[in-house]
């Protein structure tokens, strides 16, 4: 397949969009019989009796006060390193042994500048991908022990909604020409497109409605979800169609109550799940589901997709989870009492 470069504002996109109807998703549903590109790896993540309760207190702590002013996004490096994304102070932070070693990045109107920062991806041990939401722009970092340097931004035709990388491929969501998923390389460069949009679904309200996105390398999928009400696509990494449905609990909300919120009547605004949070534990998918209006409770509520296609519920007082490794590091959001990254090690079940 000709890959189109971005620079000609992908005209020559080449859309790969493969679809395969609801009576045959029962052979999509076996993730766990070998969709994934190779064999998985040994031991294979499987967190959920691990994830069952909380520990007692984290291993680490990433930040303190006046560190950041938000957590938008974090990026595992390694078992050293690690990226934090703070759009509201407008900077992206590298910790090595859990210290600041380093500060970049920066909001502005130059060249370099970023216009808004969103979330941030490693692809590989030193390098990480960071999101411009607004100009639609991937931007590449190389790091090097304490130091990180620019590689160039990629340019696309829309608004970055979320990115997420496995074997070395960026799968990049965002509403564009009628597609979802965009894969691309780091230097430039459009291998394809699928996730078709259709009419009435969540996807088609903004790119706020489709806002989470996560591969996995052992399941061999990309997974999408629109926040509200919590429709799921699954997808393999050359674009079938492997799952469609509603993450259970938004079957009962009714996502015309999105518009009532803005109402003067607030006898008339409802409440709704919302997604938070999209991760693949291996073959197994988390969904982590908070309140809105937020209620102010602590933790989130979540729904397991087991490897066979199986929903089941769990983990009801987790925080927002960013991002895990296969040692069994788990790196959660705190907001309380000021915004921090918290990491766990949690023991796998085998």
């Amino acid at each position: 397949m000709t890959v189109a470069r971005l620079s000609t504002r992908a005209k020559a996109m080449n859309h790969d969009i493969s679809r395969v109807g609801l009576a045959s998703l029962a052979v999509g549903l076996l993730l766990a019989s070998g969709c994934g590109r190779g064999p998985a790896a040994p031991n294979a993540t499987n967190f959920f009796t691990g994830l069952s309760h909380v520990p007692s207190s984290p291993d680490t702590v990433l930040g303190g006060e006046h560190t950041f002013g938000s957590v938008d996004g974090l990026a595992v490096l390694g078992p050293h390193a690690q990226v934090v994304s703070d759009a509201t102070d407008g900077h992206l932070k590298l910790f090595v042994d859990g210290r600041e070693a380093l500060s970049f990045g920066r909001l502005g109107s130059a060249p370099d500048d970023f216009s808004t920062l969103g979330a941030v991806v490693a692809v590989g041990a030193d390098t990480l991908v960071v999101l411009d939401p607004d100009r639609g722009r991937l931007v590449t970092f190389a790091r090097a022990a304490d130091t990180v340097a620019p590689l160039g931004a990629i340019e696309l035709p829309f608004r970055v909604s979320g990115v997420c990388a496995m074997d070395g491929r960026l799968f990049v969501l965002g509403g564009y020409d009628s597609t979802l998923v965009h894969e691309t390389t780091v230097h430039g460069g459009l291998v394809r497109s699928f996730g078709r949009l259709e009419g009435g679904t969540p996807f088609e309200v903004g790119l706020d409605a489709a806002a989470e996105i996560a591969c996995s390398s052992d399941a061999g999928a990309v997974a999408i979800a629109s926040r509200v009400p919590g429709e799921l696509r699954v997808f393999s990494p050359s674009g079938a169609l492997l799952r469609h449905d509603s993450i259970p609990s938004f079957a009962r909300s009714s996502y015309a109550g999105r518009t009532v919120a803005t109402t003067s009547d607030t006898t008339a605004v409802r409440s709704w799940d919302v997604v938070r949070g999209l991760q693949w534990f291996g073959k197994d998918l988390l969904v982590q589901l908070g309140r809105y209006p937020r209620t102010g409770e602590s933790g989130l509520a979540s729904r397991w997709l087991s490897a066979a296609g199986v929903w089941k519920e769990g983990l009801p007082a987790w925080p927002r989870i960013l991002a895990h490794t296969a040692s069994g590091r788990v790196y959660t959001l705190s907001e309380d009492p000021y915004p921090a990254v918290k990491v766990y090690w949690v023991k796998r079940s085998e």
